[in-house]
């Protein structure tokens, strides 16, 4: 865990503000891009290299400084970005970028304290604006159409407070599916469980997917659930839906079939025809997105 504020990452106003170790391979290419300087963390499970991230007008840069004698450099066009994921538990925040570059499938996590992660902000509005092709202000999600939350606040109102502040602007809510968490009876006092609390949303642009970051932990009955994790697919980039029933198990699993990636999302027996009815949803949405 971090303990010192010297290691969180920090805005970089301009050329003269880049950190030395990063002078010789930065390249500002026109306007000076947004940049963040995360120093090195060797505190901890959050174990990182000191990293320069550089957003511009259509790439993402990220050069980390490996040793003394060596810099390791990703860069990819915004428009090349797969879907991404952003995590959260406590002081520990992250996200991972799954991208496409010369047919390949790649992919890079940033690993940032908590405490900053508005920093990040515009990275991941970047990111969600290039794979929709949607523009984006930002995500109060004021002016959103979101009466299909409406009923997931008493559910679970953690979930349903994060999604209200994830939808983009003017973002419609067209199905929303909540999955509480499915444990195993014999072992409930432990939590052992099949899956944890997860929630999908379908939008007009976006197949968004909240996960419990603490439900598959072994905590005791009660233990409050800190963290999150939301991953945000583009709907062009889903290539198959299918839902189908577990066998051995009162489950349906809802699975995403992506360029280079597969997800599988298991839900109650009882989800079925709700699950049914997103498939057709979201299969329609993806053909007014082609």
């Amino acid at each position: 865990m971090v303990s010192s504020s010297d290691s969180w990452a920090k805005f970089v106003p301009g050329p003269d503000a880049v950190p030395p170790i990063f002078q010789v391979d930065f390249r500002q290419d026109g306007k000076f891009p947004y940049t963040i300087y995360h120093p090195v963390n060797d505190i901890g499970h959050q174990r990182t290299n000191a990293k320069l991230i550089c957003l511009y007008e259509d790439k993402l840069t990220i050069i980390e400084n490996i040793d003394e004698k060596k810099t390791d450099i990703i860069t990819f066009q915004l428009k090349d970005t797969d879907y991404l994921t952003q995590g959260r538990i406590l002081l520990s925040s992250w996200i991972s970028i799954f991208f496409t570059v010369d047919q390949t499938p790649k992919s890079t996590t940033i690993l940032f304290n908590t405490a900053v992660d508005t920093l990040f902000t515009p990275i991941v509005l970047a990111l969600r604006q290039a794979m929709t092709a949607n523009v984006i202000t930002n995500t109060s999600g004021k002016g959103a159409e979101r009466s299909e939350l409406d009923d997931l606040r008493d559910a679970n109102f953690k979930f349903f407070s994060y999604a209200s502040t994830v939808l983009l602007q003017k973002q419609s809510v067209l199905q929303s599916v909540y999955q509480p968490a499915i444990e195993d009876p014999l072992l409930a006092v432990f939590r052992n469980l099949h899956t944890p609390d997860h929630l999908v949303i379908l939008t007009d642009s976006e197949f968004i997917l909240m996960e419990d970051a603490d439900s598959t932990r072994k905590m005791p009955q009660g233990s409050p659930p800190y963290g999150i994790i939301c991953s945000y697919l583009p709907l062009q980039g889903i290539r198959h839906v299918d839902v189908r029933a577990v066998d051995g198990a009162q489950l349906i699993s809802f699975s995403l079939t992506l360029p280079h990636d597969e997800i599988h999302l298991p839900f109650a027996k009882r989800q079925e025809p709700d699950l049914i009815r997103l498939k057709a949803r979201l299969e329609e949405a993806v053909r007014a997105r082609s």
